[in-house]
């Protein structure tokens, strides 16, 4: 890779650590977590209240990908190393409006 071991292993602990922001600040608004395990930079993810498809439209209108629907209640999300913190404040500011 033209990153080199070190340039490489950094964009892994980027993606690392905003995935894991992500999942906490979605927690905060009363998402679950779907597997009680260690994750990289995916995860599964469903509110009480909430369906898939209403986060997906309410995400769209923001011209924001939401995360994979999985079912009517579940959605994975994948955070990579192209995302910034600002980019999951903007998810997370937008799912409020629905709560």
């Amino acid at each position: 890779s033209s990153l080199g071991p070190d340039g490489l292993a950094e964009v892994a602990q980027n993606s690392l650590n905003m995935a894991h922001y992500l999942e906490s600040e979605l927690n905060k608004l009363g998402f679950t977590k779907k597997y009680t395990g260690e994750f990289f930079h995916e995860f599964v993810m469903s509110h009480p209240s909430l369906s898939s498809t209403q986060i997906e439209a309410h995400l769209e209108k923001y011209s924001i990908l939401s995360g994979h629907i999985l079912n009517d209640t579940e959605m994975l999300w994948c955070v990579t190393e192209a995302i910034t913190k600002e980019q999951c404040d903007e998810v997370i500011e937008h799912l409020k409006e629905l709560l």
